[in-house]
């Protein structure tokens, strides 16, 4: 038979250890009870009640008021964003003029754009000419993606305007125009 080794115990193996409690019996029995176990009066209750909810309808209030900061700082952000936009588009103009006026003031560059205006114009152009032509306007006036649109409007009238008289030129002007 096979015996296991017996092992000797240690004194704090045989002594348990002693733990102190959180409270003392006396307190218990006899003492403050904490406040985990104190019951409140009805009065207290009611005051923490009415301190609750004069708590709430301060938070209320100051969540309206937020609110309103927010739907403020929003409607500012828009018109801000809508001014930036328009000062944006005033900065291409402003700048597209001061190159149209460079590229102006050389007068090669004046009898070069005449020219081009004149084959433009001219009724026996074909409308890939005139697609062309409008791409040299854009670069030598440097013209606004609208402006541009206007001339290749102009151009399609012009050339389904091509097979009838003077007259279809002008079909597409209204007197209030």
């Amino acid at each position: 038979m096979c015996h296991a080794p017996k092992k000797n115990k240690s004194k704090s193996d045989i002594i348990p250890t002693i733990t102190t409690p959180d409270r003392s019996l006396e307190d218990v029995l006899y003492g403050d009870l904490g406040d985990e176990y104190r019951v409140e009066s009805d009065e207290l209750l009611e005051e923490r009640f009415k301190s609750l909810m004069e708590q709430l309808e301060n938070l209320k209030k100051t969540n309206h008021h937020v609110a309103e900061l927010l739907s403020e700082a929003e409607t500012t952000n828009g018109r801000l964003t809508t001014q930036n936009s328009l000062l944006k588009d005033e900065i291409r103009r402003l700048e597209r003029e001061e190159k149209r006026e460079a590229e102006l003031s050389n007068e090669k560059n004046m009898e070069y754009l005449k020219n081009v205006f004149v084959q433009f114009l001219k009724p026996e152009s074909v409308p890939a000419e005139r697609d062309q032509l409008v791409v040299v306007i854009q670069r030598v006036l440097h013209l606004s993606p609208k402006e541009v649109e206007i001339l290749k409007a102009a151009s399609a009238h012009m050339a389904t305007a091509q097979s009838g008289s003077w007259s279809s030129y002008f079909s597409g002007w209204s007197a209030g125009s």
